[in-house]
């Protein structure tokens, strides 16, 4: 008995669901050579072979069973698990609450700001923020019974339906008038200093967002408005830059600085969006700006044709720019030093605002830009040009 159990391998019970064909096949291999040859050992030793030969066959027999009722248990287990797994993924809250997950976890591209939370800070501030000093901001009915008193934005937003909507044809905003909001740095700073800094250190990334939301209010307060999107103006920041303090720590910020105008440029029309039209098929094409530049289609996506893309310039879109060159005031420069100045760019709204000679607060984008060597190459030159773009004007203590 001890050669048989050396003959017989034991079976990796943990190891999963094996062949149990190959198995059986090999087992019977094996205890066939092994009885044939001790069968003829023992007829010439010992009698009674028979015997032994048929209780070995019978415990290999009771072995192969209990191995295959083994592999089917586990098997049985394993095919339990995957449908209690699988009932849970499909489960009424699973999927919500994955989608809740990935949005919380959604966050600004370049920043370490999550999307959702952001927003709701935002208009949490449009909602609850209240200018105890300056506002007297209660409405009264035709009455003249006070209401209840508002929000200073949401007071902001009554006053901009009020001025606009009530007095202007809904064709006027369909097609480039576009209300905006002023909004005071200080204000978001009172109420909330991380949102303040948030804001002033990434308002490229968040000022649409910030657009977005004031949007979303001003429909709920006046849903029949035939208004599409207000803009966000942020003035009158916490802290005032000197025109000669400016430097690379500024780039892509929210600054604010004081000057005095000095030069305007005529009105200049920006594209925004290009329209190509194929020559072939008459099919049309828009293709919008990316970072200065604007890439004409190699082909018409409709007849497969190429070179034959002319862009239709009566349909494509452009905003008026401005340039403006901004000077330190006289009693800001040091004695004996040549005055600084820095290049503003308007658009839109903006433009024809001011005038050589005004002394004016602007509020903006600090921005830097390379320049190439030659067009035709892909050097760049180590100097880099600065410039301000306006996100508000302030002159004479007037808000604009």
């Amino acid at each position: 008995m001890a050669h048989l159990e050396d003959i017989i391998p034991e079976t990796d019970i943990g190891g999963g669901r094996r062949n149990t064909t190959s198995l059986q096949a090999t087992s019977d291999t094996l205890n066939g050579a092994s009885s044939s040859s001790l069968g003829s050992t023992l007829s010439t030793t010992t009698p009674g072979s028979d015997s032994l030969s048929l209780s070995n066959e019978r415990w290999r027999q009771e072995q192969d069973g209990h191995r295959l009722q083994l592999e089917q248990r586990q098997l049985r287990e394993w095919r339990e698990k995957q449908v209690r797994a699988q009932q849970q993924d499909n489960a009424p809250g699973a999927l919500d609450s994955t989608n809740q997950q990935e949005n919380e976890e959604t966050f600004i591209y370049g920043t370490s700001i999550q999307t959702k939370r952001f927003e709701k800070h935002f208009r949490d501030f449009l909602v609850n923020f209240h200018d105890f000093e300056n506002d007297a901001r209660m409405l009264s009915d035709t009455d003249g019974v006070e209401q209840e008193q508002q929000s200073t934005y949401e007071f902001e937003l009554h006053r901009l339906h009020f001025l606009y909507d009530g007095g202007m044809e809904s064709s006027a905003f369909e097609l480039s008038f576009v209300p905006t909001l002023n909004i005071k740095g200080s204000h978001l700073f009172e109420y909330a200093p991380s949102l303040y800094k948030q804001i002033v250190s990434f308002p490229q990334e968040l000022i649409p967002s910030m657009d977005m939301q004031t949007t979303n209010f001003y429909k709920e307060l006046f849903p029949a408005s035939p208004v599409k999107r207000i803009q966000t103006r942020i003035y009158e920041l916490k802290d005032n830059t000197m025109l000669r303090d400016l430097g690379p720590d500024n780039v892509n910020q929210l600054v604010s600085v004081r000057g005095m105008v000095t030069r305007i440029s005529e009105i200049i029309p920006d594209l925004k969006a290009g329209v190509f039209r194929c020559e072939r098929c008459r099919d049309e094409t828009r293709v919008a700006i990316q970072r200065g530049f604007i890439e004409e289609p190699r082909g018409c996506s409709t007849c497969g044709s190429t070179g034959g893309m002319t862009m239709i310039h009566n349909r494509s879109i452009f905003s008026d720019k401005q340039l403006i060159k901004l000077q330190e005031t006289p009693e800001s420069i040091p004695e004996g030093e040549t005055p600084h100045t820095v290049t503003l760019s308007a658009f839109d709204s903006l433009v024809d605002i001011v005038k050589p000679g005004d002394r004016i607060d602007v509020t903006g984008i600090f921005r830097a830009v390379s320049s190439r060597v030659n067009n035709r190459q892909t050097k760049m030159r180590n100097l880099f040009r600065t410039y301000i773009d306006v996100v508000h004007f302030r002159k004479a203590g007037m808000r604009i």
